[in-house]
């Protein structure tokens, strides 16, 4: 059976199927280069004015990897519209070998979270030096962005991928720019677990400090197995051998105050650095 091509791409197979995209691994045999890309995809249920929404946030994705230039963000290898997917937009990025969700597994339940506290274990968690070799490679990709007024708002384990050896940022799906503004109205759309507060209402303003939130539960995350909801244990108390400077970060980032938290990537990267250069682990990690 002839695989189905779209331009220059071979589509071998199905790798995520979201509200408005699908994404299939395939190979750009012309440039010898394993790919992924990522459809548009029509939901027929919905309205003319929600699939115009989406698709326009489709289009913008494309339009902001086409300008970003930064060895941890995803890079666009190509932009058409795919005849044999109806005509929608497509756009590839080279293909990675997995995400962070890989790397982590899933999320621990409360009684594994108090076992973990008793026996100084983490399932599902990464060592110590590991996590913050991911966190500096994410700050480092979303000081990139804040730098040039856009928002992520959408960071999670599942958009976190890896090549083998380093952590490259994806999704700018619901990105959006501040266009010199400080703030904008936030839409409660994103990965719920990881939403900063403000963000999480309908209408609410959002900043750069929206992106620390979610840098904070995501680390909250690698350290402890378990994403930080409702009452949030301290990571000192969950995990006695942590470095209590780190502990302190995270738990910045995680103010529910947004006043509270750090201004942006960049501080917390700032603030990071004394964490990463005290752990000769953290030098030479790279994704297993």
């Amino acid at each position: 059976m002839a695989k189905t091509r779209i331009d220059g791409h071979i589509l071998l197979k199905r790798l995520h199927r979201g509200a408005a995209s699908r994404v299939y691994a395939a190979h750009h045999p012309d440039l010898d280069l394993p790919t992924a890309v990522k459809v548009f995809t029509r939901d027929k249920t919905e309205t003319v004015a929600r699939t115009a929404l989406k698709r326009e946030r489709f289009l913008r994705e494309a339009r902001l990897l086409n300008r970003l230039d930064h060895p941890r963000i995803v890079r666009l290898v190509d932009f058409g519209y795919a005849e044999a997917k109806g005509g929608e937009p497509y756009f590839s990025m080279p293909l990675m070998k997995g995400d962070l969700t890989d790397l982590l597994g899933e999320d621990v339940s409360d009684a594994q979270m108090i076992n973990a506290l008793l026996l100084e274990r983490r399932p599902c968690a990464l060592p110590e030096a590991e996590a913050v070799r991911v966190l500096g490679q994410l700050l480092d990709a979303l000081a990139y962005l804040h730098d040039r007024g856009i928002l992520h708002l959408d960071i999670g384990p599942s958009n976190l991928l890896w090549d083998g050896e380093n952590i490259r940022l994806a999704d700018l799906g619901i990105a959006v720019e501040l266009d010199g503004l400080t703030s904008v109205e936030a839409e409660a759309v994103g990965t719920f677990d990881y939403m900063a507060p403000e963000q999480r209402e309908e209408g609410g303003r959002v900043d750069r400090r929206a992106d620390v939130y979610a840098v904070g539960a995501l680390a909250y995350r690698m350290l402890t197995g378990k994403v930080p909801e409702g009452f949030v244990a301290p990571l000192r108390e969950v995990v006695p051998s942590l470095n209590p400077e780190l502990c302190a970060l995270v738990t910045a980032c995680l103010e529910p105050e947004v006043t509270r938290r750090p201004a942006d990537a960049a501080t917390v990267l700032r603030a990071l650095k004394p964490v990463v250069s005290t752990s000769a682990e953290a030098k030479s990690w790279s994704p297993r």
